[in-house]
């Protein structure tokens, strides 16, 4: 898993200073439900929880 993953959303309970997400685990999908994305606009954040 990547040490750095960067998240923008900083009312999410998993951001931190400096962009950072502290979730254990993050779940990404693509939004029509497929498996395949054409680009970023694309995909969904699942893990997001508000503060």
């Amino acid at each position: 898993m990547a040490k750095d993953v960067k998240c923008r959303v900083e009312n999410c309970k998993f951001w931190s200073q400096g962009q950072r997400c502290t979730a254990n685990a993050i779940e990404v999908s693509v939004d029509s439900g497929g498996k395949q994305a054409g680009d970023v606009q694309e995909t969904n954040c699942h893990t997001f929880k508000l503060q």
